[in-house]
């Protein structure tokens, strides 16, 4: 499903219009937004969660797809998103790593140097059984049998670095390894990939919704997942103003969503503790980079 922007937008702008429709100090432009939205819930091969576990501990999830949906309707229809933008979404039976992996590959090639990028995923990710230093994001039909199915982390990250789209935020609710219960992640250590993703150039990070080994959690009483859920409510306005602009910047959305993620599954006795991380350009100052509206 793709969605294109309405005449009349105002295209990229996140900061205060001038009435010629100008940009004033300290506003932000960019060119054309785009997302692409990724949730899978729902996989080929696994049971409903909450039944016998199989494959490495792997169920199916509860909100993943509805994770994504969310995500889309913030943008699509909230004025704090910016809005115009031009949404595709990937989920359930249509989330196939073909379909993945080609519209990771359209979405980072095909945009102007000035773009905005939202790369989402919600969903099962793992480490490689052959090779703990793989991490694959799961698709709807991935093959649970073969040690190196999936879309590889490195595989997204390269084409992240050498995009020449230079805003690109990606935001990853899974974690990288098999997932128990109803939670995405592992109690497995495993090493920490992040800290070795380099050359991203401009205004690129990547938003994680754990650190290491952590396991991600999703909730009923929340109907998303965690970091998802926090994600949204800081979009919307709920991080904390720093630096008293139009915008939530990235800096002041970390800071809400790593707070609120890290107190909700601290005080929840079903939950270990989840801390969500941002890994970017050594060079990135996040303040300059507007991820929405406040208003």
């Amino acid at each position: 499903k793709e969605d294109s922007p309405g005449q009349g937008s105002r295209g990229g702008l996140f900061g205060p219009g001038q009435p010629d429709g100008g940009t004033g100090p300290g506003a932000t432009v960019y060119g054309q937004k785009h997302a692409l939205i990724i949730g899978v819930s729902d996989y080929r091969d696994l049971k409903p969660a909450g039944q016998e576990t199989i494959l490495g501990k792997f169920t199916d999830l509860k909100f993943a797809e509805q994770d994504a949906a969310d995500l889309a309707a913030f943008l699509r229809s909230d004025p704090r998103s910016g809005q115009g933008w031009k949404i595709q979404t990937l989920t359930g039976r249509d989330a196939t790593e073909n379909a993945i992996k080609s519209a990771i590959g359209s979405v980072l090639s095909d945009g102007g140097p000035n773009d905005l990028v939202y790369l989402f995923f919600a969903g099962h990710a793992r480490r490689s059984p052959a090779d703990a230093s793989e991490i694959f994001l799961l698709a709807w039909d991935s093959e649970y049998a073969s040690d190196y199915s999936g879309i590889d982390y490195r595989w997204i990250q390269r084409k992240i670095a050498n995009s020449p789209t230079k805003n690109i935020l990606a935001f990853m609710d899974a974690c990288r390894s098999g997932t128990v219960g109803f939670a995405r992640g592992s109690q497995t250590p495993d090493h920490d990939l992040l800290g070795e993703i380099q050359g991203l150039k401009g205004f690129k990070a990547i938003f994680t919704s754990g650190s290491g080994s952590q396991l991600a959690y999703e909730d009923a009483a929340l109907n998303n997942g965690v970091f998802t859920h926090f994600l949204l409510k800081g979009l919307k306005g709920e991080a904390r103003d720093l630096d008293h602009d139009p915008f939530v910047d990235l800096k002041e959305l970390e800071e809400y969503v790593v707070d609120r993620v890290r107190e909700y599954t601290r005080n929840n006795p079903d939950m270990g503790v989840q801390r969500p991380r941002i890994v970017e350009h050594q060079g990135l100052i996040s303040m300059e980079f507007p991820v929405s509206l406040r208003k």
